[in-house]
């Protein structure tokens, strides 16, 4: 059996625990080895009282003794690129697999995935059944994307607004940037008296190539062509 705590290590394991600051007495890891050694000389409610911790929070540092070897370094307070957090640690240890666990680990520091998507990605594999590859992916896929947008706006010189119609020159024009910039990067396309504008979405390689030959003093000629075409 191990040794019981001595008051220097009651005290920092109080300081380690009570506290959100990322500078603390004791690692995640060194505060899960404290209370591992408490619980071989005391109850349960008795730790909880003297370091002022929930049980649910005591289980989830000692389930950080299960995590794999090569995976304990890396848990730190806070996060950090390179790092796991404690929270997002706690829910990695929730599997029981090794493997898994280093798995899910690496995903972690890959992709930055958040204590709630890793507790999300364990669910999806215990009620759906799938891999973890697929899981995380599937948690990743749920993310907001951010679009890069570019508005073009210009007019039409007067003789050619008359003689053409306006939705015809609309369909002509969304042909032509869908030709250009690829037809799922064309946002909107808009005629309206002889004003016209169009979005295109420049995440797109094709896109954001297309775009970017596109200034304010070839604007016209490029929907003219359009028109033309």
């Amino acid at each position: 059996m191990s040794t019981d705590l001595s008051d220097t290590e009651w005290s920092d394991l109080v300081l380690s625990v009570g506290t959100h600051k990322k500078n603390r007495r004791l690692k995640p890891l060194e505060v899960s080895s404290y209370i591992a050694r408490a619980v071989d000389h005391h109850s349960l409610k008795f730790i909880s009282e003297k370091i002022d911790l929930g049980n649910y929070m005591i289980e989830r540092f000692l389930r950080l003794l299960k995590l794999p070897e090569e995976i304990q370094p890396l848990v730190i307070w806070g996060r950090y690129p390179g790092y796991l957090s404690f929270s997002v640690a706690a829910e990695i240890a929730n599997l029981k697999d090794p493997s898994s666990s280093r798995d899910l680990a690496k995903a972690v520091l890959e992709n930055g995935l958040k204590e709630i998507e890793v507790r999300a990605t364990i669910q999806s594999m215990y009620r759906t059944g799938i891999n973890l590859g697929k899981a995380v992916k599937s948690v990743l896929n749920l993310r907001p994307r951010t679009e890069n947008l570019i508005m073009f706006m210009g007019a039409l010189p007067t003789g050619v607004n008359e003689r053409i119609d306006q939705s015809v020159a609309r369909d002509r024009l969304r042909k032509f940037l869908s030709s250009k910039a690829g037809a799922k990067n064309v946002v909107s396309v808009s005629f309206n008296e002889g004003k016209y504008s169009f979005i295109l979405n420049t995440d797109d390689e094709q896109s954001s190539r297309f775009a970017r030959t596109i200034d304010k003093r070839n604007l016209g000629r490029v929907v003219m062509n359009a028109l033309d075409s």
